[in-house]
């Protein structure tokens, strides 16, 4: 069993429109306008009648895809209470929802047969290719940029970072103020002035580090295609919100971790491998052409990219 995370419905629809010559796109459309013609034809009936409706569903199939056998919907309705009509309308979403769930899922298993039959997969890094597909279980964690940027705001950090030593400097001070013997009394100085160095070079430069990774943040997040990633063994795997299970806040607070024991399966095509994360030399003539070195260079430097790392184009991502 197949726990989804991440479905491109997109490219899924694209590839069994393909190989079965078409999708049937306009079977939720003509049931629903089936029923609010029916509910309109009610409505207009008598006031104190007692309407009897019922809706035959034809059996829907799909070649190696999806069948749904054939059913009947009836309902007794008074034309001057629409709560029950409602209702009606809610369950019909609700069924729809989950067709449309069974219809995405079962066309990822026919295009993983397919593949597979094809030997069209890569299940190994090794040797791979630009524009092949692979199907891949690894290691991974999930990273959103929106997440990062707000956890590492320099000023509200710092103070959590710095929490425990700023305590010690406080009692140090108490010790210096009430120490009676002069031996103790310039220890406890010398102590303290050490301290007080230490934090603020510290917090000088842990500054500049989350100021430098908030900046590089906010300033991808402008052109990314997406702020959320999954981190695998020499991959890099953008995810696009509306093809996601899981909101990416949850998504970052379940597998956000880097050491962690689970592995997931990455079925998607290798766009291309980075071979270059260092920043462009500006003062060469259309240096600025090189904007995709720019950003290897920003996501290397958070710590999301490395030399020779794949990126991949996912269509789908889930345990098993």
């Amino acid at each position: 069993m197949k726990d989804l995370i991440y479905l491109d419905t997109d490219y899924i629809h694209s590839f069994i429109s393909q190989i079965e010559g078409g999708l049937p796109t306009n079977i939720d459309l003509e049931t629903g306008e089936e029923i609010a013609e029916e509910n309109e034809l009610q409505t207009g009936s008598g006031r104190e009648t007692t309407i009897g409706g019922k809706l035959t569903l034809g059996e829907l199939e799909i070649p190696l895809v999806f069948k749904a056998p054939s059913g009947e919907l009836s309902a007794s309705i008074k034309p001057t209470i629409t709560s029950s009509e409602r209702i009606s309308l809610s369950q019909l979403e609700s069924g729809r929802e989950i067709i449309s769930k069974k219809l995405h899922d079962d066309a990822l298993k026919r295009f993983e047969e397919y593949m597979e039959e094809a030997k069209l997969f890569k299940t190994s890094i090794n040797n791979v290719k630009q524009g092949e597909f692979i199907k891949i279980e690894s290691h991974f964690q999930i990273v959103d940029f929106n997440f990062m940027k707000k956890a590492f705001d320099p000023e509200k950090i710092l103070s959590f970072v710095y929490h425990d030593q700023e305590e010690n400097l406080k009692q140090l001070k108490e010790k210096v103020s009430e120490s009676k013997n002069g031996k103790e009394r310039n220890l406890a100085r010398a102590q303290l002035r050490e301290l007080e160095n230490k934090i603020l070079t510290g917090k000088k430069n842990d500054k500049n580090v989350f100021t430098f990774l908030k900046i590089s943040l906010e300033y991808m997040l402008d052109f990314l295609p997406t702020a959320t990633f999954l981190l695998a063994e020499n991959l890099l795997v953008p995810l696009k919100q509306k093809f996601l299970r899981e909101s990416s806040k949850d998504l970052t607070f379940k597998y956000g971790s880097k050491n962690m024991d689970l592995k997931i399966v990455i079925v998607g095509k290798i766009t291309r491998q980075v071979t270059d994360v260092t920043l462009p030399d500006f003062s060469q003539e259309y240096s600025f052409l090189e904007f995709g070195e720019v950003v290897n260079y920003l996501l290397k430097e958070i710590g999301v990219l490395q030399k020779n790392n794949f990126i991949v184009s996912p269509i789908a991502i889930y345990f098993e």
